[in-house]
């Protein structure tokens, strides 16, 4: 469950703190990952490899190339960082765009 000093964005408020930024991501278990999320739709990862990306709502979409489509609640921690929260609400990525 979200904290108190954790806020809820709205979707036009994830698009423009997500697209078109670098993006550090640490998941709870895990290796740091990085990847730029593009306006149209794509996602470019720090491994070279690639996917697609939307929001809908206060959730923020991804799907790796040849992989499955995840959505993730977006809560906003503090100026540039972001938590994702999983659909049985377990912490996802922790994330930072610079």
């Amino acid at each position: 469950m979200a904290d108190e000093a954790e806020t809820q964005p709205k979707s036009d408020e994830i698009v423009q703190a997500l697209v078109g930024h670098k993006i550090d991501g640490l998941p709870p278990k895990g290796e740091h990952w990085t990847g730029i999320c593009n306006a149209d739709g794509t996602a470019t990862y720090g491994d070279g490899s690639t996917g697609r990306l939307h929001v809908e709502d206060a959730l923020f979409c991804d799907q790796p190339a040849g992989g499955k489509e995840a959505c993730r609640l977006v809560m906003k921690l503090g100026e540039n960082k972001y938590q994702m929260m999983r659909e049985d609400d377990t912490k996802s990525s922790l994330v930072a765009t610079q």
